[in-house]
């Protein structure tokens, strides 16, 4: 974030937003660069990161004004983590996108010539004010040395916010759900922790849902069962990933994500005897069209 003083992010949406044409307009302002000509706004979905689109920085004065905008090429996006991101000064926001909740206004100032969150301030978006919040948090507590617990301190936070802000910033929670449940008993260790997570570690994840998918926790907490705590045999492994898939099955998009992406998974394996798990999906899904 080189060379900026402020970065200030104004998301103006009409009341009858749905249906219409939902436009976030993006001022940075400050100390700019005539380099930094284009904004590439893209969107987490799986591991990737897919650009949405790009369009021309406008210079007004010492202001750049970029333009989101919900309606590209004829397709609106759906919900999820969204990324602003301006090549020439590495300038990176991330920001919630979520179109069925439009706010009149939604702003966040930024001083970029200081530490990062500390000069955050956000009006009129619930889900993203407990966004920048808790990764305000998590950032002052890693970036203190002194503090031993760290990790643990994040979680009681986030869990904190999980109770407190489920009906206020609903999709946010979700993913902090994502990242620190399932939580087991504490008298659990070895083997019996183990079992425990086997069963319940993806309880509770609608594996349907694509705005999960657009989000940088899903993909990885699915594979994290699947290569860390289902035994890496082919009939445990295929029991799993065909109840991966068929949870996933209650929309098309979730369900072509997730069969793909473990059939590619285990065609390319590099370990001995996988290629059955890839023969378990063809026959389970592919072959039944």
């Amino acid at each position: 974030m080189h060379g900026l003083l402020y970065l200030i992010l104004l998301l103006l949406l009409p009341l009858h937003a749905i249906g219409k044409d939902i436009n976030y307009k993006f001022i940075l302002k400050g100390q700019t660069s005539k380099n930094d000509s284009i904004c590439i706004f893209a969107f987490y979905f799986g591991n990737q990161k897919l650009v949405w689109d790009t369009v021309q920085a406008v210079y007004k004065g010492k202001k750049i004004l970029c333009t989101f905008s919900a309606r590209h090429n004829g397709e609106t996006p759906g919900k999820g983590v969204y990324i602003l991101y301006m090549p020439a000064s590495s300038t990176l926001l991330e920001f919630i996108f979520t179109p069925e909740d439009p706010h009149a206004k939604f702003v966040i100032k930024l001083d970029t010539t200081k530490q990062f969150f500390s000069t955050i301030t956000i009006y009129g978006s619930a889900e993203n004010k407990i966004f920048y919040k808790y990764n305000a948090y998590a950032f002052k507590i890693r970036q203190d040395t002194s503090i031993k617990n760290g990790d643990s301190l994040i979680k009681a936070y986030a869990l904190k916010l999980i109770n407190s802000y489920k009906k206020k910033a609903p999709f946010f929670t979700r993913l902090l759900q994502l990242v620190y449940y399932p939580e087991p008993p504490d008298t659990l260790q070895g083997e019996d922790l183990w079992n425990w997570l086997y069963k319940n570690y993806l309880t509770g994840i609608d594996l349907s849902d694509p705005a999960l998918l657009r989000s940088p926790v899903l993909h990885s907490k699915v594979m994290f069962y699947l290569d860390r705590i289902v035994p890496p045999v082919p009939d445990s492994l295929c029991k799993a990933t065909t109840s991966i898939i068929k949870k996933a099955m209650k929309d098309s998009l979730t369900m072509r994500y997730w069969a793909a992406t473990l059939l590619n998974k285990y065609a390319t394996s590099p370990y001995m005897g996988m290629d059955a798990v890839y023969v378990c999906i063809v026959d389970s899904f592919y072959a039944r069209g």
